[in-house]
């Protein structure tokens, strides 16, 4: 029998909140568990949006990663230009999430980052930062989509 031999990656994680793993919605404490699982046994660096009022990041959880970097996510609070902004990227076919996401100074990170620290992967939590691909240089790039009710529909209809 052959025993598998562990492999660590550079892994750059992008998050669209900060991460805690007692945060106070279910999103931020998802990626803040798979921070802590995936430190134990890569290298991993966190670049993450923090919008105005929003909590800060795990700073406990941040210290196990190579390197953590917060981006102010402006317009956090619904103003009248942020909503005509909004209203046109609607009419762009871009959806609403997408365009209160999009902050050019991340996706200038993500390709910084991408230059100086050549991770082995990058990837995306949320559907919604998906929207920063185009920045990875061609690195392999995984989607992660956090959908609890997929899984709570298939365990009810597992056990009827």
């Amino acid at each position: 029998m052959h025993q598998r031999r562990h492999v660590s990656r550079k892994v750059l994680l992008l998050s669209p909140f900060p991460p805690r793993r007692d945060g106070s919605h279910g999103g931020c404490q998802a990626i803040g568990r798979t921070i802590q699982e995936l430190c134990e046994q890569h290298s991993v660096r966190v670049l993450y949006l923090r919008g105005d009022g929003e909590e800060a990041a795990e700073t406990a959880l941040l210290r196990r990663c190579d390197a953590a970097e917060e981006i102010h996510r402006p317009g956090a609070r619904l103003g009248v230009r942020k909503l005509l902004g909004a209203a046109a990227a609607l009419r762009n076919g871009v959806p609403l999430w997408v365009g209160l996401w999009s902050v050019e100074a991340f996706r200038q990170s993500v390709r910084q980052t991408i230059l100086n620290w050549q991770p082995d992967v990058v990837q995306c939590e949320f559907a919604v930062m998906a929207q920063y691909r185009d920045a990875v240089h061609g690195r392999p790039c995984v989607l992660v989509v956090h959908e609890p009710a997929t899984v709570a529909m298939w365990e009810i209809g597992r056990a009827h």
